[in-house]
């Protein structure tokens, strides 16, 4: 049996490099995770949380998961939400409901642990939600509710708005597409149905489609005006680079699209705000608003409203982080960003985008920033989040961990020519070189 955490003396050093890289070699090759498993043991052993989290993630039931997963709990009072959601479903049966219900008190406004819950929330709650915290999750809690009552048309148009207004992992998860086939016949819109079922096999098979299926349903999605919204999913899928299809037909398909989600943008922005628009308020109308918006400042404007209502809502800090950083307002993107942080202090994305940020503007922070990057890779490995590392060990003058990391990004996407060049930039040996552009 492993030694239980906690029984390795000595100061808690960062995240290692080794641990790292194989995370993200496991990733690319699963019969290394055996290496993977065995540094995440040390770092946990090293009190490491994040380390601990991800390891019982990992391990199969049995005595070494009960009692790595015993000390975790002791030392979570202070835990962030990655660590409480690895101890949540690592859990069993009344077990993991009890965690659930504690998770959920702690961190009001993740939806995550909605799956576990056994209750449907009455209507207002169920609406007020969505509307406030528009995600996957509050979508389909929503939809148990409105399925019970028959109401096919509200949930149709929250289903729409959920794609107008880009929600995380809706347009891209087959279940949103059957159950959007199924309140299309509901509807009695059997048009739809085929549409919307054909997107569920194709979600499913992402990076997997044949081309000639993608290209056919593609085309039909563009030649009718209530199935213009498939597009944008479409044509985000990886075998999309190699689609033949008419171009000008996408294209126009695309405008199309457009112009439907600027109309019901007016529509929900309204002011004074339509008194029988159910979804009038709250942060789904911003997020729509936003969504085709091309003036920066009323971009931010909404925003900046949003995250008035919704304070405790990351989509408005991350995406008022984005434009501020479009509209060069360093510090407030800086500022949004920890605010995305503040409401989950474990999200990859936030984690990584404060990191870079600092990196580039403020050197006196490259410490910090060292820090929120190790933690999102360990986390989740991403190329983006290496590349953020790799500057920022460049930075702080470690250019042979800057170029292992650089690298590790390479293989996790080795057709991306951006990591070649950063690569390139790193091996020249000067930081003050420009970073490269991204496309070029």
């Amino acid at each position: 049996m492993p030694a239980s955490p906690g029984k390795v003396a000595g100061v808690v050093e960062p995240l290692s490099d080794d641990l790292i890289a194989a995370s993200v070699q496991a990733e690319v090759d699963p019969q290394q995770r055996e290496r993977h498993l065995r540094l995440l043991r040390q770092s946990c052993d090293l009190k490491q949380l994040e380390a601990c989290a991800s390891l019982i993630g990992y391990l199969p039931a049995g005595a070494e998961r009960s009692e790595r997963h015993e000390w975790l709990l002791k030392h979570s009072a202070d835990a962030g939400f990655f660590v409480w959601s690895a101890l949540v479903f690592s859990a069993q049966g009344e077990a993991r409901r009890t965690l659930a219900l504690k998770a959920s008190k702690r961190f009001p406004h993740s939806d995550l642990f909605i799956s576990i819950s056994e209750k449907i929330p009455a209507r207002a709650d169920a609406l007020n939600a969505f509307i406030s915290n528009p995600t996957f999750m509050t979508l389909m809690q929503l939809s148990l509710r409105l399925a019970q009552e028959n109401d096919w048309d509200l949930l149709a148009d929250a289903m729409t708005l959920a794609l107008y207004a880009d929600v995380v992992d809706a347009g891209k998860t087959p279940e949103f597409w059957i159950l959007r086939s199924r309140v299309a016949s509901r509807t009695k819109r059997l048009d739809l149905v085929w549409a919307y079922s054909a997107m569920a096999s194709i979600v499913r098979h992402r990076g997997k489609n044949a081309s000639a299926h993608l290209s056919v349903v593609t085309s039909q999605a563009a030649r009718h005006p209530d199935t213009l919204d498939l597009l944008p999913v479409l044509l985000s899928l990886p075998v999309a680079r190699s689609l033949r299809a008419d171009e000008d037909l996408l294209l126009t398909g695309l405008r199309a699209h457009r112009v439907k989600v600027q109309m019901r943008a007016r529509e929900l922005l309204a002011q004074p705000a339509r008194s029988d628009d159910t979804f009038a308020q709250g942060l789904i109308a911003a997020l729509v608003g936003t969504r085709f918006e091309t003036d920066l400042r009323r971009k931010r404007r909404l925003l900046a409203e949003a995250v008035l209502q919704a304070p405790d809502n990351l989509q408005a800090w991350v995406r008022l982080a984005a434009i501020e950083d479009e509209l060069k307002n360093i510090p407030e993107a800086i500022g949004s960003l920890r605010n995305a942080l503040r409401v989950d202090g474990d999200n990859p994305e936030s984690l990584n985008n404060l990191a870079y940020m600092l990196a580039l503007h403020r050197p006196q922070d490259l410490e910090e920033a060292e820090g929120l990057a190790r933690r999102s890779l360990v986390i989740r490995p991403s190329p983006k989040t290496l590349d953020t590392l790799a500057e920022i060990c460049f930075r702080r003058q470690r250019q042979a961990s800057a170029l292992r990391f650089i690298r590790l990004a390479k293989t996790m996407e080795p057709k991306d020519n951006f990591y070649k060049r950063q690569e390139v930039r790193i091996l020249a040996g000067d930081p003050k070189a420009p970073v490269p552009a991204e496309e070029e």
